[in-house]
């Protein structure tokens, strides 16, 4: 199995768990999906995403970008990649997990939302710049959990 394909019924599916499959693409996805679980495949790119999408792990595959996120996202997890940079964060995110992708140089603005960020393993955590805004993000959450 490297492809899934959704019929009529699918329509009004919430959650999809493809991992673990050698997927190397996903088709159009479901308007009403809240969760995608999609880590442990190869692919190398996501269709655009729902509106309604609430959380998103695509950890471990050989992405190289992700595409727009949507605004009621909250986790993100994108771990163990090739991206090499990050969309515009949404404003309500809460987690966003993108440790280990070694090209990954340029962190979008943080949301106060985020309780949770971790970028090590990236060519950003070894950035000046980035840890500065990290340690400045820090100190205004304290409650956040921040790993570079």
């Amino acid at each position: 199995l490297t492809a899934l394909r959704f019929i009529p019924f699918m329509r009004g599916l919430k959650e999809l768990y493809c991992s673990n499959k050698s997927l190397t693409s996903l088709p159009e996805l479901p308007d009403g999906l809240e969760r995608l679980y999609c880590f442990n495949n190869t692919l190398t790119s996501l269709p655009e995403l729902p509106d309604g999408l609430k959380w998103l792990d695509c950890d471990n595959n050989t992405l190289t970008s992700l595409p727009e996120l949507p605004d009621g996202l909250e986790w993100l997890y994108c771990s163990n990649n090739t991206l090499t940079s990050l969309p515009e964060l949404p404003d309500g995110l809460k987690e966003l997990y993108c440790s280990n992708n070694p090209e990954l140089a340029i962190i979008p603005e943080l949301k106060d939302s985020l309780t949770y960020i971790d970028i090590r393993g990236t060519k950003a955590a070894e950035d000046d710049d980035v840890k500065k805004r990290l340690d400045e993000f820090r100190m205004k959450h304290q409650e956040a959990k921040v790993y570079y």
